[in-house]
């Protein structure tokens, strides 16, 4: 996890908050994930399937340079959710952090317009 948080681009991130990142992987956390994350290949179709269902709005948010988390996931859910949006910001997996002021005025902008 420290190499992905020591990726975070245009961003001096401060001690304090790189140790918070740290402290949600400690003992067995991520490893307690990985049953969730090895059934997503079963689980998305199934979900799929539901997404053109979903009325509420949703802002999809994706960093275009997250070799992480692809923009085609964004995208995918974009082309089902019968009411969403998607932003692309130019910045990679950490997009809170990397496009703090292009990530809050998208988020900002939702919530007034919603």
């Amino acid at each position: 996890m420290a190499v992905a948080i020591d990726s975070i681009e245009g961003y001096g991130l401060p001690e304090v908050v790189r140790e918070d990142y740290l402290a949600s992987y400690v003992g067995e956390r991520f490893a307690d994930q990985m049953p969730h994350v090895r059934v997503y290949p079963t689980e998305l179709p199934v979900l799929s399937g539901l997404l053109s269902g979903i009325q509420t709005p949703v802002r999809v948010i994706a960093g275009r340079k997250d070799i992480v988390v692809l923009v085609a996931n964004a995208e995918y859910l974009h082309e089902r959710l019968p009411n969403s949006r998607l932003d692309i910001i130019d910045v990679g997996h950490f997009v809170w952090e990397e496009g703090a002021e292009e990530y809050a005025t998208a988020v900002t902008g939702w919530w007034q317009a919603n």
